[in-house]
């Protein structure tokens, strides 16, 4: 690069425009200087090794940059008034009107207005609608050890009523599994399956899954009247693997009627 020489920190972060420079903290400043040396270097072909530091230091200002950026531009919507101005300022970078807004979402004027004005009292769920409208959406947050639970309650019931015991047996394991990574405190009881022997498949789990991790053990559940073996559901099982599956079933599961072996589930 003929005519080119090595400035001053000082002079490197006067070229930027104002605005990022001010975003930029000392050790980017640090950053821009070194990678600009070091990519010299390396296009003049002094030292191999001088490309990479210049690319190492230029992915540290794009972190500070971007990290600043994010800090600075980024509101948090936590209350009626930030998702009022979130809304209004949407609307307007689209070119909307507020009747245009409220027409697209089978909504009154009046609401819209009220809505932008952080009025607490809104009705939620068209608010939501109005806010997806305009392409804000909410991340939801990781799932609580209820949320999983409960999840996988209603898709078990919707697999029992289609026909599909496999599938649902499935769904209850790999659940029980993520639930004792989770290692939850507490679990309140689900809705039900449709089944007493997933319901009592869960209540079972649900124990095994909180023993030794907290001392609220739930006692929601029924103990099955007649034993269960849910492998029987899926393949023959002969008598000699019955009483394995005996004696190898964790005792809270036993204590519902229900055999399965400790190493099929891989929770224990």
């Amino acid at each position: 690069m003929p005519g080119m020489r090595i400035g001053s920190r000082a002079q490197l972060l006067s070229q930027l425009p104002r605005e990022q420079s001010a975003q930029l903290p000392s050790i980017g400043i640090v950053a821009v200087h070194q990678s600009y040396k070091c990519l010299l270097c390396a296009h003049q072909g002094t030292y191999q090794h001088d490309l990479i530091l210049g690319l190492l230091a230029l992915l540290l200002i794009l972190h500070f940059v971007s990290d600043r950026c994010h800090n600075v531009y980024m509101k948090i919507i936590d209350s009626a008034q930030a998702l009022g101005q979130a809304i209004r300022g949407a609307r307007i970078a689209l070119g909307l009107t507020q009747q245009a807004l409220a027409e697209s979402n089978g909504l009154s004027r009046k609401f819209i207005g009220e809505l932008e004005s952080g009025k607490g009292s809104i009705e939620l769920g068209s608010a939501l609608k109005v806010a997806k409208s305009l392409g804000i959406i909410w991340g939801a947050p990781d799932p609580t050890p209820q949320m999983v639970l409960d999840k996988a309650a209603r898709d078990i019931a919707e697999e029992l009523s289609a026909g599909d015991r496999e599938f649902a047996l499935r769904l209850a394991m790999d659940a029980l599994k993520y639930l004792k990574t989770m290692k939850p405190e507490r679990l309140k009881k689900p809705r039900p399956t449709g089944s007493e022997q997933f319901d009592a498949l869960l209540a079972a789990g649900a124990r095994l899954v909180i023993e030794g991790s907290s001392p609220h053990m739930p006692r929601w559940g029924k103990k099955l009247s007649a034993a269960w073996f849910p492998g029987s559901d899926t393949r023959n099982m002969g008598e000699a693997f019955r009483r394995l599956t005996i004696k190898r079933t964790p005792k809270m599961f036993a204590d519902f009627n229900i055999y399965i072996k400790d190493n099929s589930l891989e929770i224990t």
